[in-house]
């Protein structure tokens, strides 16, 4: 019985774990968040990003993490059809329409909700004090539900 517990533990250790990250455009919270989720990370898992009105990547935010030292590489889903054939242990909102769009569409994985204001002009400089809001709350994110022994 003991084992079993333990050879259990071990398996939910090690295995992958699959993460989602909804914004409105998938053009800047999304794809820095992804980005920081990627680089702090302890334990195995796939990180996706999805807009629900899609746009490409912001070149600014792709100038910031490369600042940062993080080569861009982003795990896009564009479909609301692949979307629903993974199955998802996180979901994180990151707008209020995100919100409301993965508390309609997804019922079971645990859901997260944090409101990242965007700046009114989205300039560098304004981009780069929303940079440090998404490092520091994903940091800690990482810490709680992505380290090695999650």
């Amino acid at each position: 019985m003991l084992t079993q517990g333990i050879i259990n533990k071990v398996v939910y250790i090690c295995r992958v774990k699959k993460v989602l990250i909804v914004c409105d455009t998938n053009s800047i919270l999304s794809p820095l968040t992804e980005a920081y989720m990627n680089k702090f990370k302890k334990c195995r898992a796939e990180i996706y990003s999805f807009g629900i009105d899609k746009k490409p990547v912001d070149p600014i935010v792709i100038e910031l993490l490369k600042e940062d030292g993080i080569t861009p590489e982003f795990n896009i889903i564009c479909s609301l059809i692949e979307l629903k054939t993974i199955p998802f242990d996180y979901i994180l909102s990151l707008s209020p329409n995100a919100n409301v769009f993965i508390e309609t569409e997804f019922k079971t994985p645990l859901k997260f909700n944090y409101n990242f204001k965007l700046p009114e002009k989205e300039t560098k400089e304004n981009l780069e004090e929303l940079k440090k809001d998404i490092k520091q709350y994903i940091e800690r994110f990482c810490k709680m539900y992505l380290n090695e022994y999650q």
